[in-house]
């Protein structure tokens, strides 16, 4: 070998060692990309509603209690539990009641009349038995003392005769009054008797009458009175027409929709956000009722025709607000997910365990946790918190791996303008507002 072949082999050689060199020293400093996914709670369910009553009153015309006479209240007259609010009165009933009542003025004033016959005839044959008396003692003396002298068979031509006659004549017409007075007591008290048990019996058929001649609507929920005063004057029956009056309570409740696929996910005494809608103020409000049957036909009908033709039930379900809310307003119910849910690519299955991988210090850290796999999910348990980040995809990746972080929130921060704050949180836009500002040249 010539000493210009040894050369060129040398400057080679020096050549390949060098590119074998740089490739380990450039192979040495790059690095695995890895994307990172953050622990977050899922999303709130969301659902519509609206501020309404917690509880309302219609009261329509109900022609078979007659025509209202009478009304006990106004228009947005505040009223409570079992006051009154008008008061019917049927016609047909009232008539009934005034020829009853005819006939009890009749019967009565027939009673009062015998009574008074039979009061006369007392004072009647008191006054015969008075008679009969004084009558019977001026008898009894005339007869008690004859004169001595007198021919006893000249008794009956003397004065004393003819008047002991007379008495007797007077005695005998004393009683037959007598007798005409109690005959007239006996018969006015046994007609009175009589008259007495027919108008007491008339009496009683008038108070039960009245008891359906008139009836008092009253009040079964407390709150505020709209009266419409028209609805009694169209004279429509209680399944049509509008109410005569409706009663509002002041007390508001938020109505809210769910359909089947999320029934199961609402309980009692949840706690919810709900944000209204004009205004995007929130609040806090406790679902306090759950209906257990759906809504009626029509709306399932509206909503399966959203769904394309397929049959959803819909439910309601009421919640109470922690603070007023107008009375219509529209609002979002908001329920929070507890539950933490991480794709299946993030969690690496070994030996019956799971784990995931953090990034610290620019290496991978292999991390058990415990999960239930969940439709394509794992449901975290245990082992990671929410704001924790993990590298996204487990494919190739292995514990202490050197490796660079590629998020969502780094790319976004790539494609800032550093002087356009749009759409940025307040800590982001100090902080760039701050560096911008630091690079100003003074003047």
């Amino acid at each position: 070998m010539t000493k210009k072949n040894k050369i060129i082999i040398a400057v080679v050689s020096i050549f390949f060692i060098i590119a074998i060199a740089l490739t380990i020293f450039f192979s040495r400093d790059k690095k695995e990309v890895v994307d990172l996914y953050k622990v977050e709670e899922q999303d709130p369910i969301t659902f519509t509603g609206s501020a309404q009553a917690s509880s309302n009153q219609d009261i329509y015309l109900d022609s078979t209690k007659g025509e209202i006479i009478d009304y006990y209240v106004k228009n947005d007259e505040e009223v409570v539990v079992g006051q009154k609010l008008f008061i019917y009165e049927n016609e047909t009933i009232k008539d009934t009641v005034d020829e009853l009542t005819r006939s009890y003025n009749n019967l009565y004033g027939s009673y009062k009349d015998v009574q008074s016959q039979v009061s006369s005839a007392k004072g009647e044959l008191s006054s015969a038995n008075k008679k009969i008396e004084d009558i019977t003692s001026k008898i009894n003396n005339i007869s008690e003392t004859p004169s001595m002298d007198m021919d006893p068979s000249k008794i009956g031509a003397t004065s004393g005769t003819g008047e002991l006659t007379k008495l007797q004549g007077d005695l005998q017409k004393a009683q037959a009054e007598a007798q005409a007075a109690q005959a007239t007591i006996t018969q006015g008290e046994a007609s009175s008797k009589e008259l007495k048990a027919q108008y007491e019996e008339i009496d009683a058929k008038i108070a039960s009458t009245k008891k359906n001649m008139n009836y008092v609507e009253k009040a079964t929920v407390g709150g505020i009175v709209k009266l419409n005063k028209e609805a009694a004057k169209a004279g429509v029956s209680m399944t049509g027409g509008e109410p005569v009056i409706s009663i509002t309570s002041k007390d508001i409740v938020i109505k809210g929709k769910v359909t089947e696929y999320d029934y199961e996910k609402i309980k009692l005494e949840d706690r919810v956000d709900i944000e209204i809608a004009n205004s995007g103020k929130k609040i806090g409000g406790t679902i306090t009722y759950i209906d257990s049957l759906p809504i009626s036909s029509d709306s399932q009908i509206a909503l399966s025709q959203q769904s394309g033709g397929s049959s959803v039930s819909s439910y309601s379900f009421d919640v109470k607000p922690d603070e007023v809310i107008h009375y219509g307003f529209s609002v979002n119910i908001k329920l929070p997910q507890e539950d933490i849910f991480i794709p299946e690519e993030a969690v690496e299955k070994s030996s019956g365990k799971y784990y995931v991988y953090t990034v610290e210090n620019g290496k991978t850290v292999k991390k058990e946790i415990q999960v239930q796999q969940d439709d394509g999910v794992y449901k975290l348990e245990n082992g990671l918190k929410v704001g924790d980040k993990i590298v996204a995809n487990v494919e190739g990746i292995k514990e202490g791996m050197e490796v660079e972080t590629n998020t969502p929130e780094d790319k976004k921060k790539e494609n800032i303008d550093p002087t356009d704050t749009t759409n940025m949180d307040s800590s982001d836009a100090t902080n760039i507002s701050e560096t911008t500002n630091s690079t100003k040249p003074e003047n």
